[in-house]
């Protein structure tokens, strides 16, 4: 609300349309010229600006001339046929309002009251007692009138009979429709519009509702504040190393001011897509093929900068742009696809020759380990195997103390010695038996019929034996 107060041509043009509509229900007349005036007001003010109080006089000014100058003459023209055109329409009467103090037939006499004065009237239509009249005119002391609200109805009887008003009626229904068309604009949002007045810049107009000055001002350009893609054409760069490509891309621009956009160049979509391909191909010249995929970002960077410098006194901003498609020529994709076969078969190969390293270090590893634990599984057992040869040999010379203690024992008792050269004997007879079993060698004793000696012999070291411990 506060933008549309803010702008007084709008108002009086708001205004002089209700006042335009009231007329078609309120009699008299009158109103119609009101509304002429306030809209000649809020064709002032969209020409100059004028005061509050300079709108207010030529209001009242526009609107007296115009009820004065124009009033009769549109009644005489549009509202009155021929035979009541011959009377004095033009004394105190006509056009006036009047009370029916009775009911009204059509063709019949009544008795309505104006001006404190109660006169004969006649009226073509039904009229209710109390009911407000309009005095279409006078003849001796008999009034003409008809209802309060059938001027819409008389405009189109009188058009009916009457071609040449209709046709009349018909131009200014179009004149005004056309006018009302050409001064009202709607502006969608995100939309601004440039318009002229006599040729030369006026103003912007942004989103809402706008007025414009029939046939003198004029819209010129019409411009989106909405970010824009644009698609740059595909164009031939000359690399570094001597080699032609194609590239193409999107540029995204966005109209900041409308004004510049329009009088500072001419196209500036154009332009922008002239400095992103000229850039383009500058900076592609300083790259080799290979650096071109691997540089997208420095590209766009690097082109953004160039158009957005060069579009500032345009009024428009560059966003962004993006690289769409790099293609070399065809030989050159033949070339680089048999040096990724290439590189794919190397780093295969490599591949497979790390995987038989590690295959022969895992097994050098495995066979290290299994030798490592054989080993250690070897020393344990040989400390086991030890430990129970001691432990054997321990035990068993526990067990021949034991025996020869037991032996002791038995040969300090009665008849104790003879057991035990019974006991020589027996053994060296046996030993004696086996002495040809083991090989074919054979050592004899030189008194090998000697038993008693030998036995004599064994039966002294007992004794020797027995005599030291005591």
């Amino acid at each position: 609300m506060t933008s549309i107060f803010s702008k007084p041509e709008l108002v009086w043009f708001i205004i002089g349309l209700v006042l335009f509509l009231l007329e078609l229900v309120l009699p008299g007349f009158v109103i119609f010229f009101f509304g002429v005036g306030a809209w000649v007001t809020a064709l002032l003010c969209l020409i100059a600006n004028p005061g509050i109080n300079l709108q207010a006089i030529v209001f009242a000014v526009t609107s007296i001339l115009s009820l004065v100058l124009l009033r009769k003459m549109i009644q005489r023209r549009f509202f009155y046929s021929k035979d009541e055109l011959s009377k004095d329409v033009e004394d105190e009467f006509t056009g006036r309002e009047a009370v029916a103090t009775m009911d009204f037939k059509p063709g019949h006499t009544g008795k309505v009251e104006f001006k404190g004065t109660t006169w004969k009237a006649e009226s073509t239509e039904s009229i209710v007692k109390g009911q407000t009249v309009i005095i279409k005119s006078k003849e001796n002391f008999k009034l003409f009138i008809e209802p309060k609200n059938r001027k819409m109805t008389q405009l189109i009887t009188l058009s009916a009979a009457n071609p040449s008003t209709t046709i009349i009626l018909i131009g200014i229904v179009l004149l005004t429709f056309i006018l009302i068309s050409s001064m009202v604009k709607v502006v969608p949002q995100r939309t601004a519009i440039i318009v002229e007045r006599l040729g030369k810049y006026r103003t912007t107009f942004s989103a809402g509702f706008q007025i414009l000055i029939p046939f003198i001002d004029k819209i010129r350009y019409r411009h989106t504040l909405k970010e824009q893609a644009i698609d740059v054409a595909s164009q031939t760069c000359i690399t570094r190393d001597n080699i032609a490509i194609e590239v193409d891309g999107i540029l995204y621009l966005q109209v900041l001011d409308p004004k510049k956009a329009s009088y500072g160049i001419d196209n500036y979509r154009f332009a922008s897509i002239q400095i992103a391909q000229t850039t383009m191909r500058s900076v592609i010249g300083k790259l080799e093929l290979d650096r071109t995929f691997e540089e997208r970002e420095s590209i766009n960077a690097t082109i953004v900068d160039a158009v957005d410098k060069a579009s500032e006194p345009w009024g428009v901003k560059v966003t962004r742009y993006e690289v769409k498609n790099i293609i070399p020529p065809q030989s050159i994709k033949d070339a680089m696809e048999k040096q990724m076969r290439a590189e794919r078969e190397k780093r295969a190969i490599i591949a497979e020759s790390e995987g038989t390293r590690q295959a022969k270090i895992n097994v050098a590893d495995g066979d290290k380990q299994e030798f490592i634990l054989r080993s250690e599984g070897e020393k344990q057992k040989r400390i086991n195997e030890a430990a129970g040869r001691a432990s054997e040999i321990e035990q068993v010379a526990n067990a021949t103390a034991n025996g020869l203690r037991a032996i002791a024992t038995a040969i300090s008792e009665e008849n104790g010695l003879n057991a035990v050269n019974l006991r020589v004997a027996e053994q060296y007879l046996n030993g004696f038996a086996n002495l040809a079993k083991q090989n074919n060698t054979i050592i004899l004793p030189s008194n090998l019929t000697d038993i008693a000696g030998i036995v004599a012999t064994a039966t002294s070291m007992f004794n020797e034996g027995k005599d030291k411990k005591k």
